[in-house]
């Protein structure tokens, strides 16, 4: 019942990132972005939440073996590293490490949960 409960989580926290991506990314050349909201609401509403929604799927799936929540995990962090280093490399290494951080945060987990998952032996 848990892993489904952490299967959700972590699929909604990626459902969250690919619409900051696509808003983010819809800025590009144009004066407004799909949300029409600003960077911060944005990262508050759309950025955050993934984390943390991330975090709690690793810790309530600890003794699960789920390869899907593993992936996701992965994915979820790759894509949060993806938009940390963006900023550096574009404008503000101040704005982009702790987004950075938060990635290498969220792949560690998902690295941790893949050995897990193959080390956990079911009867």
């Amino acid at each position: 019942m848990t892993a489904r409960v952490a299967q959700g989580l972590v699929i909604v926290s990626l459902v969250l990132l690919l619409i900051y991506g696509a808003d983010v990314g819809a800025k590009q050349g144009k004066e407004e972005n799909i949300l029409r909201i600003d960077a911060k609401t944005r990262g508050i509403g759309f950025g955050v939440p993934p984390i943390i929604l991330s975090t709690v799927a690793f810790f309530i799936s600890m003794k699960e073996k789920s390869s899907l929540i593993s992936v996701l995990l992965l994915v979820n962090g790759a894509l949060i590293m993806i938009g940390g280093i963006m900023p550096i490399i574009t404008s503000s290494v101040v704005l982009g490490l702790p987004v950075l951080g938060a990635g290498i945060w969220i792949f560690a987990l998902g690295i941790i949960k893949s050995i897990k998952s193959k080390s956990i032996k079911t009867i």
